[in-house]
């Protein structure tokens, strides 16, 4: 591996890293109020297959596949400089583009609810009328 590759492998570790940090710091943001749900873990272990394969394809575009040591300490130095100097800058920009979706989304959480909220009177009313023609059949069929 030339001297030029090994650079780059170095530079791809660090920038993946970092946005890797980004992308994990923005998924655990979205899925907040779910965070321990089965739903959850499923798609944190398939986002960790999905960062894996496409590191390992990073590095086969770069330098044909190598994995040296020096390539982890680019990737633990680029999530140390993302949380040291940019997640909090970064978290507080996510917070302020929930609180955006949050305002814009808010309509539609309230027609949802009202919906879901005629649904279900909608279902009591038809459980009691099943109710009532099951007893009226009944009584028709002792009539007969």
């Amino acid at each position: 591996m030339t001297l030029l590759q090994q650079f780059q492998s170095l530079v791809y570790s660090f920038l993946f890293s970092f946005f890797f940090c980004m992308i994990y710091s923005f998924y655990n943001r979205l899925i907040y109020r779910f965070r321990h749900h089965i739903l959850s873990y499923i798609v944190e272990c398939l986002l960790a297959i999905v960062t894996g394969l496409s590191y390992y394809q990073i590095l086969v575009y770069v330098n044909g596949g190598h994995f040296n040591l020096y390539m982890i300490f680019c990737l633990i130095l680029g999530v140390m400089i993302f949380e040291r100097w940019y997640a909090f800058y970064y978290l507080l920009f996510l917070e302020k583009v929930m609180i955006v979706l949050k305002k814009y989304f808010r309509p539609l959480y309230f027609i949802f609810r009202k919906f879901t909220a005629i649904m279900k009177k909608l279902r009591r009313v038809m459980k009691r009328w099943r109710k009532k023609k099951g007893d009226v059949s009944q009584q028709n069929q002792e009539i007969s």
